[in-house]
């Protein structure tokens, strides 16, 4: 008796957790649709500021000797 009872007490709780909704992603005010990639507008990349040594082809070539 006390495994069926364990049972259903569990059997509850896992549907209870089951019926959760979930936020449809789609609702949020910052969703983009990529299901037509020819209406996604891309953003400019940031432009590397001078003396920024970190970023690839930045700054002048090296001299030639």
């Amino acid at each position: 008796m006390k495994t069926i009872t364990t049972l259903l007490v569990a059997g509850a709780v896992c549907l209870a957790a089951g019926c959760k909704k979930d936020e449809d992603p789609r609702n949020r005010p910052d969703f983009v649709d990529t299901s037509d990639p020819s209406k996604v507008k891309l953003a400019m990349p940031a432009k590397a500021k001078a003396g920024n040594a970190g970023a690839a082809g930045a700054g002048a070539p090296p001299p030639k000797q």
